[in-house]
């Protein structure tokens, strides 16, 4: 659970209620290339990715809802667009993907600590290698990711995307 976020300087900061850690959103670190920074949308590689090459895709601003984001909608097709055209060269075939959002829910509560994001998860670990995941991690929520992260970024990052 997030509790509170603030954006300087072209970072996200955000408190967690577990940790109470500050977690950075930079986009140095992120998958895709710098040609994106002026945009309302951005995709990145996590540092703790749950999926090889994971990639949330978050808009630069603190939006609460998919309605909210009317504004930047072509950014986030934008940069889906351009992530999935990365992973599809990285696989060289169409990749098989699992894509879900999180928003605030719709009971109508304010909920300020909900944040617009969505997730990019591929099936696949390597061309054609299915990413299995084992009974224990979907118990306790702890994953064993095969692909270190810097390496799925730098890798994502060498793919032309939609440029």
């Amino acid at each position: 659970m997030i509790l509170a976020c603030a954006a300087t300087a072209g970072l996200i900061h955000c408190r967690t209620a577990v940790t109470d850690e500050r977690v950075e959103v930079e986009w140095s670190v992120a998958g895709l290339p710098p040609a994106y920074v002026e945009r309302r949308w951005r995709a990145e590689v996590p540092w703790a990715a749950a999926w090889p090459f994971e990639l949330p895709l978050s808009p630069s601003e603190h939006l609460p809802d998919l309605p909210s984001a009317r504004e930047g909608a072509r950014d986030l097709a934008a940069v889906l667009v351009d992530a999935l055209s990365r992973l599809d060269q990285l696989f060289a075939a169409s990749a098989p993907y699992m894509l879900w959002f999180h928003q605030r829910p719709t009971g109508g509560g304010a909920w300020p600590g909900a944040h617009l994001h969505a997730h990019v998860a591929p099936l696949w670990r390597a061309p054609g290698v299915v990413r299995h995941v084992a009974a224990g991690e979907l118990g306790s929520g702890v994953f064993f990711n095969p692909v270190v992260p810097e390496e799925a970024a730098a890798r994502l990052r060498d793919q032309p995307g939609t440029r």
